[in-house]
C-alpha cells in the first residue's frame, strides 16, 4: 500500500508563517475541527500530555507530534510546511516539517508503518525539497512519483536505532568505560574496520575484569576488610582490549526484516536488554526493551 493513501491534501499547512510550535499546533488544531468536526481542546490536552513523557523532534527541522486516544474516531495525519521555520524553543534548531498523527485505540500497528514509510521517506528527502513543496498536492505527487510503500507488518529496522555508539575492535576498556560514562549506557557494539559485528562489551563484562575469580564463587565476602574493589581493572583498563572481554555468544541479532513480535519475544525471553540489527555481518543498529516501550507501548 503506497503512503500517499494515507494523506489529504487538504491535510496540509502550507504558505503560513507561525512563529512558534505553539503556533503551528493552533493551525492543525484549526484544521483538525474544521476537516473532522472533532474537538480541539481534546486534542491539545493530549498532545500536550504526550510532549511532557519526551520530545517528538526526531531531528534538527523535523517534528513529529503523535497521540493515541479513544476519542478519535480515525487516523489522521496532519503536515505543516514552514519554510523559514518555527521557533521550537530551548537550544532547538526552527522546525520547518511538523507531521501530526492522531491514532485511536486499536491502529497502533497502522501507525507504525506508516511512520516507517514516513522515517524511510524523510531519510532520503531533503529538508529543502519538502519545504519547496506549495501545497499537500504537490507533497502527495512527489510521494506517488517515488511509490513510497507502507509495509504489511513492522520490522526491527522499523524499530531500530540508527544513530549508536560503537567502538572498534582495536578499542581499550578505559575507551569503552569512557564511552558508557559519558553517554550512560550498559552495551556497546564493537566493529572490525568494514563495520561488522564482532561482539558486545557490558558493563557486566567490565566490572568482571576487576573481580578475582575465586570471589565470583563465594556466597559471603563480608570477611573482606582491606580489598580494594576493581583493583585490576584500573591497571589493566589501558592494556586490554574490548575483544578480550565483550560478549560473543547470546547475543541477539536480528535481520532487518524480522517481525517487531519475533524481536520482542526474543528480548523478553532471554532476559537481554539490547539487540543488534544486521545486513548479513554489518551492523545496522541497535535495538532495545526501551524502544517497545517508548514507540509501541507508549505511542
Amino acid at each position: 500500500m503506497q503512503l500517499s493513501s494515507f494523506l489529504n491534501e487538504d491535510h496540509f499547512i502550507c504558505g503560513k508563517k507561525p512563529q512558534t510550535l505553539q503556533e503551528a499546533q493552533t493551525l492543525m488544531l484549526e484544521l483538525y475541527k474544521e476537516e473532522t468536526g472533532g474537538d480541539p481542546e481534546l486534542v491539545k490536552e493530549a498532545l500536550i500530555e504526550r510532549e511532557k513523557l519526551g520530545s517528538t523532534i526526531i531531528t534538527p527541522g523535523i517534528a513529529i507530534p503523535h497521540i493515541r486516544e479513544s476519542f478519535l474516531n480515525d487516523f489522521y495525519v496532519f503536515i505543516g510546511i514552514y519554510p523559514e521555520g518555527v521557533d521550537a524553543g530551548d537550544e532547538n534548531a526552527p522546525v520547518k516539517i511538523c507531521i501530526t498523527f492522531l491514532v485511536p485505540e486499536g491502529k497502533s500497528n497502522l501507525y507504525l508503518r506508516v511512520l516507517a514509510a514516513f522515517s524511510k521517506f524523510l531519510a532520503v528527502t531533503s529538508q529543502e525539497k519538502i519545504t519547496s513543496f506549495a501545497n499537500g498536492g504537490e507533497f502527495i505527487s512527489y510521494v506517488k512519483e517515488h511509490d513510497v510503500q507502507v509495509g504489511e507488518i513492522v520490522t526491527a529496522s522499523d524499530l531500530m536505532n540508527t544513530e549508536f555508539i560503537s567502538l572498534p575492535q582495536t578499542a581499550t576498556l578505559r575507551e569503552a568505560a569512557d564511552k558508557m560514562v559519558e553517554n550512560r549506557i550498559t552495551d556497546i557494539p564493537i566493529v572490525n574496520e568494514n563495520g561488522e559485528f564482532l561482539g558486545l562489551v557490558t558493563t557486566g563484562r567490565l566490572l568482571k575484569v576487576g573481580i578475582p575469580d575465586y570471589l565470583l564463587m563465594m556466597e559471603n565476602l563480608s570477611f573482606l576488610k582491606t580489598f580494594e574493589p576493581f583493583q585490576d581493572l584500573l591497571k589493566q583498563e589501558q592494556t586490554i582490549k574490548v575483544t578480550e572481554v565483550m560478549k560473543r555468544e547470546k547475543v541477539p541479532t536480528f535481520a532487518a526484516d524480522t517481525p517487531m513480535i519475533q524481536v520482542a519475544s526474543k528480548l523478553v525471553e532471554q532476559h537481554i536488554e539490547l539487540g543488534i540489527v544486521l545486513d548479513g555481518k554489518k551492523l545496522l543498529g541497535t535495538i532495545t526493551r526501551y524502544d517497545f516501550l517508548h514507540k509501541v507501548v507508549r505511542v
